[in-house]
């Protein structure tokens, strides 16, 4: 008999301020703002860029579009799907 686990719910959360959250919307929310302060735009310097262009043509002589129009051949697939097996759950559930 697979036994299965219960749901998890998130109830109550401290926001910046240190106040405590609680309801569905208002953890939805500063969850939203956490995540725009965290992943908002950086700025780069523009020397910087071109400093790394000039590294990656070096580094990279082939292009990407080149690489995309090789074809795949049997072996590199099953070879990706192999190994994709080995990270699967042994004991998965059975219905």
């Amino acid at each position: 008999m697979v036994k299965l686990r219960g749901t998890r719910v998130i109830r109550q959360i401290l926001d910046i301020q240190g106040n405590n959250v609680s309801g569905h919307l208002k953890v939805l929310n500063t969850f939203v703002t956490h995540f725009r302060r965290k992943y908002q735009p950086t700025e780069i310097d523009q020397t910087c860029i071109t400093r790394l262009q000039g590294i990656i043509t070096l580094t990279c002589p082939t292009k990407y579009a080149d690489l995309l129009e090789q074809p795949v051949t049997t072996a590199e697939l099953l070879s990706a799907l192999r190994s994709g097996a080995k990270h699967k759950n042994s004991r998965h559930r059975r219905l």
